[in-house]
């Protein structure tokens, strides 16, 4: 386990990989997960941890997609970063409080991937853009066919269609 460390590649446009734990075995599945209204509620920007509240109803819906051969992820859009609301540090320690309450429902994301560009800079990152999906499928070694994505919107639903991953789509803020 790497623990609550990260790397940023947030250079030239590329998205903030935050690592916080990894398997030791090769999966055959990818379960990618949108943050902000599919695991957690969505306050606009959300990212004090005051404001982590978890979506039982998702949740039992996304753990029915994992089990022990698979590999989960976070694919996730943040562009209070680039908007300056927040700062990327407040990012990652909401993701890393995210993750330990993730643990407690079995749900082990191991990275997650972000995006903390706003959307006038035009960088391939954010969804509906591919790039953070194209590299959790390299990160993960699954092929599409073995991959799903669990999200609440439009931009994941056409992110996932131009790659021809399966999307399956969950109520926004369904507590």
């Amino acid at each position: 386990m790497i623990g609550h460390t990260y790397l940023v590649v947030n250079k030239n446009l590329q998205p903030i990989v935050q690592i916080l734990s990894l398997k030791t075995k090769k999966s055959k599945n990818l379960i990618m997960l949108d943050r902000d209204g599919t695991i957690n509620r969505d306050f606009g920007y959300t990212h004090k941890l005051s404001d982590l509240f978890v979506l039982n109803k998702n949740l039992e819906i996304i753990k029915k997609f994992v089990n022990n051969d698979s590999t989960v992820l976070c694919i996730t859009n943040q562009s209070g970063i680039g908007r300056e609301y927040f700062s990327e540090h407040e990012a990652t320690a909401f993701n890393e409080a995210l993750y330990q309450e993730l643990q407690k429902y079995n749900i082990p994301v191991e990275v997650f991937y972000m995006c903390p560009h706003t959307p006038e800079s035009k960088c391939l990152c954010r969804k509906p853009g591919t790039l953070m999906i194209e590299m959790a499928l390299v990160y993960s070694e699954v092929s599409t066919s073995r991959s799903i994505f669990i999200g609440d919107s439009k931009s994941d639903l056409t992110a996932c269609n131009k790659l021809g991953i399966k999307f399956i789509k969950v109520p926004k803020n369904n507590i």
